[in-house]
């Protein structure tokens, strides 16, 4: 095809009708593929007001390492605030999306795994990570 296109460009006489509709489909998959490209790079969930609010409080109590991640837990999203090593029971607060606390996760060597009386682990899918604390 690329050699058909330096001759076309050299001998334009040799453009044919079907050179023009080969042409007209390709810009048109490009032009699709660039669309869909560039909006899936850029999808970024829009936190609720009251999450990002408690994220400005939790970014000024959290350590290293604590990280606001959003799950998919009994079919809904929620957010996790994880507080890591400087908290003695390295704890994680879960809330829905409209603010309303739902539990406190603990480390699985304390023993709380349970929210609203299911197991966290296997029951949440990790969808993303919101903020992490450097």
């Amino acid at each position: 095809m690329l050699s058909y296109i330096i001759n076309s460009i050299r001998h334009p006489y040799l453009i044919t009708y079907n050179y023009y509709k080969m042409l007209r489909l390709l810009i048109t998959v490009c032009s699709i593929l660039l669309i869909f490209t560039n909006t899936s790079c850029n999808k970024e969930v829009e936190l609720p007001t009251c999450i990002e609010d408690r994220l400005e409080t939790f970014k000024t109590e959290a350590c290293s390492g604590d990280e606001l991640t959003r799950w998919r837990f009994n079919g809904r999203d929620v957010y996790c605030f994880a507080y890591g090593e400087c908290d003695a029971n390295s704890r994680a607060e879960i809330f829905e999306t409209d603010c309303t606390f739902m539990c406190t996760l603990f480390d699985v060597a304390t023993g709380n795994t349970r929210c609203e009386s299911t197991t966290w682990t296997g029951n949440a899918k990790l969808r993303e990570t919101v903020y992490r604390h450097p």
